[in-house]
């Protein structure tokens, strides 16, 4: 199975609800509808990415470990996030190297 690290101060969309209970069913394997999250890329060549809680549970994902930055109820409110993120990174880093922050406050 998959392991998930969450940043402590989580970003979230104002209309998720129930986000301890959330968190707990994601590390757990469980599917979270209506649930889309913001996670540092696996890649290279991108800082973040996109994913329903169903894409992170793939099968093909199993050994995959995942910083889990953000969470939102819709794809709409996860781009709102991403703006809100690249905005906090650039205003106490004055850089866009979003994934370097992002690990840093991981720890």
């Amino acid at each position: 199975m998959s392991t998930y690290r969450f940043l402590p101060n989580l970003y979230t969309s104002e209309q998720l609800r129930e986000v301890t209970k959330k968190k707990w069913m994601i590390s757990h394997g469980l599917l979270v509808k209506h649930c889309y999250a913001i996670v540092l890329a696996q890649r290279e060549d991108c800082a973040l990415e996109i994913m329903t809680i169903k894409e992170l549970h793939q099968k093909f994902r199993r050994k995959d470990h995942y910083d889990i930055i953000g969470l939102s109820t819709s794809r709409h409110g996860a781009i709102r996030l991403l703006t809100e993120i690249y905005q906090d990174v650039y205003l106490h880093t004055n850089s866009y190297a979003v994934k370097e922050y992002m690990k840093t406050r991981m720890e």
